[in-house]
């Protein structure tokens, strides 16, 4: 059952609830899926705008995201091209080399990776290239498309958002 689709995600993400919330809608979704979690932190609400990465998990099983340690970044914003570019470049730069070899970078959004002119390979073609300019062991894109779906293996996560923060009842 579908309970928030991605064209709802993206005009969530209009909203300014949303920065606060996108990190507790990650961890919740994190702890329904994951096989096993070592450490989970992605401060949250009036806490989501401390210092640091938005999100570290080390973890076994998470959909999208390769086992083992990752660190996080989350953004709302309508430019998230900007946004995914300014904070993997700032990361990369603090973040030690052998650091960045063993461990995953992510970065969330709740808007659709969709750019005009773009082919489809695109965001694929992002990740990749990002990888190998800043040396991560794997770099990951979870957007809307990718959040709706995540939301679909987690049902008891989509119908309390559905319900208390988008104010929907299932389609």
């Amino acid at each position: 059952m579908r309970w928030i689709t991605a064209s709802q995600l993206e005009n969530w993400a209009e909203s300014e609830p949303a920065r606060a919330k996108l990190p507790a809608l990650i961890a919740a979704l994190v702890r329904a899926s994951a096989k096993h979690i070592g450490t989970i932190r992605f401060p949250a609400e009036d806490k989501s705008q401390v210092h640091g990465f938005d999100g570290h998990l080390v973890a076994v099983g998470v959909p999208f995201v390769q086992d083992g340690e990752s660190l996080w970044e989350l953004g709302t914003s309508a430019d998230y091209l900007a946004k995914a570019n300014k904070d993997i470049r700032a990361r990369t730069k603090q973040t030690p080399s052998e650091k960045r070899a063993a461990i995953s970078f992510v970065f969330v959004t709740p808007r659709t990776w969709n750019k005009p002119g773009e082919d489809e390979n695109e965001l694929q073609k992002w990740r990749e290239k990002k990888r190998k300019q800043g040396g991560w062991k794997e770099v990951v894109v979870i957007d809307g498309v990718m959040l709706q779906d995540w939301l679909e293996q987690c049902p008891a996560v989509a119908a309390r958002y559905a319900r208390y923060e988008f104010g929907l009842m299932p389609k």
